[in-house]
């Protein structure tokens, strides 16, 4: 193969695309220091695989792309693109029917790389061993540097047995050899490790095993459960339904009880709203009789007082009474002495009668005063009996108007406790009726339950059969997998 071009855009010097062509025989590039000379070669050594960025006079090899001046600002990539002429066809058995062989490589600032042949995409490792054999490569003899032939003359034997070996063709073998060993090796890890599994994997096929004895009896017995579990729940449905049955009689018995408590609490109220009403009236009657009571009292009150004063009068009359009895007896002791005194004076009888004249119709004024405060005591004494029996009618008759107040609150307060009573065995027979709605809704709640934990059991058997598929799985693969690397143990040997 004989290079025919070589086209570089934004590879160190070279901003701008710039294409060489080598035509036949010698070709030279001739120019003064620094123009760039250097750099064609370092770009044939980097599109055909170098990756040493100081074989290419560089520290990184960011440092290949043109990286901008004063008046030019840097590129984003470089890139260089190779073709070879293949007229005689020397190239590998893949590319040698291609009369030109076009090779590029390209660089990012971002640290990408590509490779391509032939305007196709490709790895380093193809272009490698595309120039295997041919002389061409980034230690082969076919680019020699400036010192390059210094290094040959005074280069040890080991040193140029390499390029002897490249230019024999042997190298191709060498590296197919090493290759070999290498991938021997590998096996020898690979069977190493397949050992380690196939023991690895017959513990696990042993516990597989027992999980899938276990499965097995687990899916016998959970359908021994589940017929188990549905013949119970056959039973407890039937006997909840009886229970519902039964609740529901004692429901519909309670509804009638509490109808009938109902009305008889509706026939109660009637009858304490009468006798409510009859209170009411008795009340007013009570209170009209009372404050008739109090007036008559406080007539009673009034006469008493009257009265009061008309004994202070009679006392204060019978004093007058007294002391005129006395006066009269003065007056006869007097009226005797007078007679005395008339026997003896004669002459003082005339005066004498008429002071005793005198004195008799002052004595019988007195008797008449008397005698009036007399028949006056004696009506208000007839007066005060008269109101004395009339306020003893009117306590009586309040007496009686309270005994009826009395049987009357009774009566309330008897209607009250019936009441009460009724209200009781309401709240009883309302408790009755809850305390029988309570089994129901713990009926209906293990209904629930029971159909949640044959959910629960029935998700627990779904897993149980997932997880012994995937151990099936799993078994298979391993098989596989032992079969797979017996079978290359057995290729290779």
């Amino acid at each position: 193969m004989r290079i025919k071009k070589i086209s570089l855009h934004g590879f160190k010097s070279f901003a701008d695309k710039t294409t060489l062509t080598f035509s036949g025989g010698t070709s030279a590039i001739i120019g003064p220091n620094g123009c760039g000379k250097s750099n064609v070669v370092d770009a044939i050594r980097w599109v055909i695989g170098e990756q040493n960025a100081r074989h290419l006079r560089g520290k990184n090899m960011e440092d290949i792309i043109f990286n901008g001046t004063d008046t030019r600002k840097a590129v984003g990539m470089a890139e260089v693109v190779l073709t070879f002429l293949n007229n005689e066809g020397r190239a590998p058995e893949r590319f040698a029917s291609f009369p030109e062989i076009e090779i590029y490589r390209r660089l990012y600032r971002s640290g990408e790389s590509e490779y391509g042949i032939n305007k196709v995409q490709c790895r380093l490792k193809d272009v490698v061993e595309l120039f295997t054999d041919t002389g061409i490569g980034t230690r082969a003899y076919s680019i020699i540097e400036q010192g390059q032939v210094g290094w040959l003359v005074n280069a040890k034997p080991i040193e140029r047995r390499v390029l002897f070996e490249e230019a024999a063709g042997i190298n191709k073998y060498k590296q197919k050899k090493e290759a070999a060993l290498r991938r021997l090796k590998a096996t020898d890890e690979n069977l190493t490790r397949v050992s380690d599994i196939v023991s690895e994997v017959k513990r696990q096929l042993n516990s597989l095993n027992r999980q899938a004895k276990k499965a097995e009896r687990y899916k016998v017995l959970k359908d021994e459960l589940k017929g188990i579990d549905i013949k119970l729940s056959k039973i407890e449905f039937v006997k909840m339904a009886a229970e519902i049955e039964e609740t529901k009689k004692s429901l519909v018995e309670v509804s009638d009880s509490e109808s009938a408590l109902v009305s008889a609490l509706g026939a109660k109220e009637v009858e304490a709203e009468q006798a409510r009403a009859d209170y009411t009236l008795e009340e007013e009657a009570f209170r009209a009789v009372t404050e008739r009571v109090h007036a008559l009292e406080k007539k009673i009150q009034d006469e008493e007082n009257t009265n009061s004063l008309a004994l202070m009068r009679l006392e204060e009359l019978k004093r007058n009474e007294a002391r005129l009895g006395e006066e009269i007896e003065e007056l006869m002791r007097l009226k005797a002495a007078t007679l005395k005194e008339i026997e003896l004076n004669e002459g003082y009888l005339e005066e004498s009668v008429v002071r005793i004249e005198q004195e008799s119709g002052i004595v019988d004024k007195r008797c008449g005063e008397l005698e009036a405060l007399s028949l006056k005591l004696k009506e208000k004494e007839s007066e005060e009996a008269t109101c004395k029996a009339e306020s003893l009618s009117v306590m009586t008759r309040l007496q009686d108007l309270r005994h009826a107040l009395q049987s009357c609150l009774k009566e309330e307060e008897q209607c009250r406790v019936v009441e009460a009573k009724t209200r009781t065995e309401l709240e009883v027979k309302k408790k009755e009726a809850l305390d029988l709605q309570a089994p129901l809704a713990n009926l209906r709640l293990r209904v629930e339950e029971t159909a949640e934990k044959r959910a629960v059991l029935e998700a627990e058997l779904a897993e149980s059969i997932l997880h012994l598929e995937s151990a099936e799985e799993k078994k298979s693969g391993i098989e596989c997998e032992l079969d797979s690397v017996k079978n290359e143990h057995v290729r290779v040997g």
